[in-house]
């Protein structure tokens, strides 16, 4: 789940804010990265990148012009001007249309540091919301008497990585199906203990996907919303381990006592 434009306008963090080009479903724009620019700002700008600028010198419309044309490449471009006489020559607006490049007008008095700090806290949110999803899932899946290899397909399934799931003696005990179907097991690329504060109880192992993003620097939010519930399953079994080896010694200490009939 991404962060779109759709989702700022909604939450009308600004009132105010005026679309100044062609409206549309902004749905689709997805925001990942915000900033602020002026020029010259050609190299600088990401694909899915809100930028805030304040126009500085484009009193000249060429230069106007030319700060569209850079910041093309832009989700959106929100821009505001301390005077508030100055307006945005139709030019300006034709050109942003023409490249599909939403522009806005907001207030000067919003502060850009504000806006950012918002939108990043939006974005992580949204972030956050695929592992605590997930996280759900699989808590579901525990409590509904599942294995683990249905939560390593789960996994899969999400994250677009085949996983395997190892015990403290390094035994698969719960694997993806596009695990089960390969001959040799595929390049590993990130390696997950799963525990308690106190004792590790096994490992989470992601294996390289070709068509799957990188999780290295998702591995703290992958500890604790998927190593959690996966925790569930080795505690079980523990619990399960102690009530069979009581109920031998109670079955063995009944027998050499003669209390057994």
């Amino acid at each position: 789940m991404y962060y779109s434009l759709a989702d700022f306008l909604n939450e009308q963090r600004i009132p105010e804010i005026q679309l100044l080009t062609k409206a549309r479903d902004f749905h689709d724009v997805i925001i990942e990265y915000i900033s602020v620019q002026e020029l010259p700002a050609q190299k600088f700008i990401e694909h899915n990148e809100l930028v805030l600028t304040t126009g500085i010198g484009c009193q000249n419309e060429q230069i106007f012009l030319q700060l569209i044309y850079e910041l093309s490449n832009a989700a959106a471009v929100f821009i505001t001007f301390e005077n508030p006489l100055f307006t945005v020559p139709p030019s300006v607006i034709t050109l942003a249309n023409n490249l599909s490049l939403p522009l806005f007008l907001i207030p000067w008095e919003y502060r850009f540091v504000e806006i950012q700090t918002y939108v990043i806290e939006k974005i992580q949110e949204k972030k956050n919301w695929i592992y605590q999803d997930l996280q759900a899932d699989l808590c579901n899946l525990f409590f509904e008497g599942n294995s683990l290899h249905d939560a390593a397909a789960l996994i899969e399934n999400r994250l677009k990585h085949a996983v395997a799931i190892f015990d403290q003696t390094h035994q698969i005990v719960g694997i993806s199906g596009s695990l089960r179907k390969l001959d040799a097991i595929q390049d590993e690329h990130l390696r997950l203990p799963i525990r308690t504060q106190t004792t590790v109880l096994g490992e989470l192992v992601f294996y390289t996907a070709e068509q799957a993003p990188p999780l290295f620097d998702k591995e703290n939010l992958l500890i604790r919303f998927l190593c959690f519930p996966l925790s569930l399953w080795f505690n079980r079994k523990n619990t399960e381990d102690i009530l069979v080896t009581r109920m031998k010694n109670d079955f063995i200490w009944n027998l050499s006592s003669g209390y057994y009939t």
